[in-house]
């Protein structure tokens, strides 16, 4: 009923609506802005297909793209003195197990059978009212989904801009808005849409990885609970040492890895831009030359940045970045932040 909220006139329904598509209140709104989700929901094979062949770039390279940070963070972990070696192993296997799908279902990138799709959608009655029309688009796709098998589907929006995963098959969604669509391709990938989709894409597979830990086993429950699981008990306790370290919270209080996890998929990030910008650089109106390293953090931190309902900016989960920022070596001797700099604290707790 909710998703029918731009439909019928009543405004705080549709500003609840708004609120649960946008993740933040969002009131007075057009509806037109809600119908477009609206339509993202009942059409969602047509938005689709018609968006992806407005892209200047074919999809082929968002999908290297993604595959190629997904890479970047496989050596990442099988580098980290955090895991021991079983750990590696085990996550090296999980991350083997899981496909990558960009964008949408690979059969909406097949023009005949979207045009079967689309000829077989019910008519649209001259009586209807939108609606009863929703609502009959709705239900086809919805069963139109369901019938062509998990591997096919695509369960939220065209418009999420973050990234998810689904077991069965083990699978990683990437959306279109992972992505910078400002910076075209030129030969093979383009390093500078490394500093948004890397982090996003690193921090969705560590999730993955934690997905995987026993439904009944907490961070400090028994080891033989854990045969199976990638957190073996010394791993386990050089995370959680690592993790009290980056909050400032007791170990015996730590209930996650969010902040090593932002560590390290920015240190994948890091390395896979390195090894793709080979010397880029950039150089100012000032005359100042900006390194490769210097363009990817200031790139990752504008790429963490949205823009609000009232057009200001701000850091999409601005301490997280900040944590990992200041903990990392090669932040604080890219801008040779000094020794009493906040940004480059005498301890890291990140090696």
């Amino acid at each position: 009923m909710i998703q029918t909220s731009p439909l019928i006139p009543d405004s705080d329904l549709t500003n609840f609506y708004a609120t649960l598509v946008y993740g933040r209140r969002r009131s007075a709104m057009g509806r037109w802005e809600l119908c477009v989700r609206v339509v993202d929901r009942a059409l969602f094979p047509l938005v689709a297909a018609s968006l992806l062949t407005q892209l200047r770039t074919p999809v082929s390279k968002y999908d290297d793209l993604a595959r190629g940070i997904k890479a970047a963070f496989q050596r990442t972990t099988d580098a980290s003195p955090y895991l021991d070696v079983t750990s590696k192993g085990a996550v090296r296997n999980l991350l083997t197990s899981t496909s990558i799908r960009v964008f949408s279902p690979q059969w909406v990138t097949e023009p005949d059978l979207v045009t079967a799709y689309e000829h077989s959608l019910p008519a649209i009655k001259e009586d209807a009212n939108a609606l009863e029309t929703f609502l009959a688009l709705h239900e086809y796709t919805f069963l139109d989904s369901l019938a062509r098998g998990s591997a096919q589907r695509w369960r939220r929006s065209f418009f999420a801009f973050d990234c998810w995963y689904e077991p069965h098959p083990n699978t990683l969604y990437v959306p279109l808005l992972v992505f910078n669509l400002f910076e075209d391709f030129t030969e093979g990938t383009n390093p500078l849409q490394i500093p948004r989709a890397g982090p996003r894409v690193g921090k969705c597979l560590f999730d993955m990885l934690m997905m995987y830990l026993p439904a009944d086993v907490t961070l400090d429950d028994a080891t033989e609970k854990e045969s199976d699981s990638w957190l073996t008990p010394p791993t386990r306790a050089k995370l959680q040492d690592v993790e009290s370290c980056l909050t400032g919270v007791q170990t015996s209080d730590i209930t996650g890895f969010d902040r090593f996890r932002d560590a390290l998929a920015l240190r994948a990030s890091h390395s896979h831009f390195r090894d793709k910008a080979r010397g880029l650089s950039l150089l100012l109106k000032n005359g100042r030359v900006l390194t490769e390293d210097e363009l990817f953090f200031i790139f990752t931190v504008l790429q963490a940045c949205r823009k609000s309902a009232s057009h200001e900016l701000h850091m999409e989960a601005g301490y997280g970045w900040l944590v990992a920022l200041r903990n990392s070596n090669n932040f604080s001797v890219s801008y040779n932040c000094s020794s009493d700099d906040p940004m480059n604290p005498d301890h890291k707790c990140v090696g």
